[in-house]
């Protein structure tokens, strides 16, 4: 990576893997950095709305989705969930649950 960065999650879809947020220079990061595995390069990808550390992301179908994690000024993005379609939207969308529990609702918040 360009950066030394911990705490960051990341997740693949095609040839690509995206690796978001993390913990660099002393603050949470909004950085996306997105790995080529053809080209084997790194090229900055859309920036988080709120930097985030030590979440979970998970990929489905064409789409990214990020989960909960830490922030040392926003207390919110531990109940916050991220989607993310590159090919589609091109920017992150973002739904914040009332409870950090919100994990048991995420399987069928895209089903419904």
């Amino acid at each position: 990576m360009p950066v030394a960065i911990h705490g960051l999650a990341g997740a693949a879809i095609g040839n690509k893997i995206y690796l978001v947020g993390g913990y660099h220079d002393f603050e949470d990061s909004k950085d996306v950095w997105v790995y080529n595995m053809d080209t084997k390069t790194y090229t900055p990808g859309v920036a988080l709305p709120t930097g985030r550390t030590y979440h979970n992301m998970v990929s489905l179908d064409a789409c990214i989705y990020t989960l909960g994690g830490n922030n040392a000024i926003d207390a919110t993005v531990g109940t916050s969930f991220l989607k993310f379609c590159p090919n589609v939207t091109g920017s992150f969308d973002e739904k914040q649950f009332n409870t950090p529990r919100f994990l048991q609702i995420i399987i069928s918040f895209e089903l419904i």
